[in-house]
């Protein structure tokens, strides 16, 4: 019998009997689990996600076998061993964090990010620079010599501010394009007007970014090592992976490799919720963390049924997300970690 209770996210994403259960759903693993779930509530949080990321990369499709992801597993450690925990916020490294070690997390996405490329990615993939992919289209280019940033205005009514060295390239007619293509080196932050019909993608060497309407960020320069792509509001597809706001991604061009993260310093991203509304009396954690998801667009993953007799007093107006979460958590006797780009929160529960 294993012993579930020690296991961290890493272990029940790589136990066979764990996966057979998300993919399967057989009555007698779901009747294990709830009872197992009953006796360790605690856990709940950690299975939850567990659960979302396997269910996220849609591993049932094509079969992997244990000793090829425990290979990639072994891989990604030696490799975090040799540069621990590089991308990760330091601000969030927390009690919690360093019992499972920060590298746990960069274990966690990369093995995701991995498994989704193994069924998506094919397994030659011609990497074409700016100039090569533009060649061979009409376009408008434009292009920003200057130290400054310079903003155009597209024709669907969406909008660019080009960064210094940086420049795009988009087609004539735009705005009725059945997709509506941006090509960048560089980098630039997009305001994408909403056209339903008509999906807005840029496009970056061997990354494309899917959008609705939203805005976001991307940095492509042709010399870097890496695309980063950061979503200030609305949400982003890249590769089939969804970014919200206040999330970034990383993808790492020699190792065709994809991190989610947290930025390190969230902002609110509802209009409707203002940080001088963030004063609370004797009040419910769970209507706490409703409000501090909806404000910053972060996703809060915990036990409802853990948390519901605990309530929280106090007074976060002017402190940064990670304290207030901070402050939240210890009023409620909780730990809480940042993995693939939400917020984890670890609790015994309150009497």
């Amino acid at each position: 019998m294993r012993d579930y209770q020690s296991y961290t996210l890493t272990d029940l994403m790589l136990d066979e009997d764990f996966i057979r259960w998300v993919q399967e759903q057989r009555p007698a693993d779901q009747a294990f689990w709830d009872e197992w779930l009953r006796a360790y509530p605690e856990k709940k949080p950690l299975v939850i996600e567990a659960r979302r990321i396997l269910e996220s990369v849609d591993i049932q499709e094509k079969y992997i076998p244990k000793e090829e992801v425990q290979q990639e597993t072994a891989r990604l450690l030696k490799a975090i061993g040799a540069a621990p925990a590089q991308g990760l916020t330091p601000s969030i490294t927390r009690p919690f964090l360093r019992r499972l070690w920060s590298a746990a997390a960069v274990i966690i996405i990369g093995v995701s990010a991995w498994l989704f490329l193994i069924k998506n990615t094919p397994k030659t993939r011609k990497t074409q620079a700016y100039a090569e992919q533009i060649s061979t289209h009409r376009l408008i280019e434009r292009i920003n010599h200057g130290d400054k940033p310079d903003t155009a205005h597209l024709s669907d009514g969406s909008w660019i501010r080009i960064g210094p060295n940086s420049r795009i390239a988009y087609s004539i007619g735009f705005d009725t394009a059945a997709i509506r293509e941006v090509y960048l080196s560089g980098e630039a932050f997009f305001q994408v007007a909403k056209s339903p019909h008509h999906p807005f993608h840029v496009i970056t060497g061997e990354v494309t970014t899917v959008v609705l309407g939203t805005s976001f960020c991307i940095r492509s320069f042709e010399k870097d090592t890496t695309i980063q792509v950061t979503v200030r509001s609305g949400k982003v597809s890249v590769s089939g992976i969804i970014l919200t706001p206040n999330q970034r991604l990383i993808y790492k061009k020699a190792a065709q490799s994809y991190q989610r993260l947290l930025l390190d310093h969230p902002v609110i991203v509802a209009p409707e919720i203002t940080d001088q509304s963030m004063v609370y009396e004797e009040t419910p954690v769970e209507q706490v963390f409703g409000q501090l998801s909806k404000a910053y667009g972060v996703f809060i993953v915990y036990d409802s049924e853990l948390l519901h007799k605990c309530t929280v007093t106090a007074d976060l107006k002017g402190e940064s997300f990670y304290h207030k979460l901070d402050l939240i958590c210890r009023a409620i006797g909780a730990e809480y970690e940042v993995i693939d780009g939400q917020v984890i929160i670890q609790s015994g529960g309150c009497r």
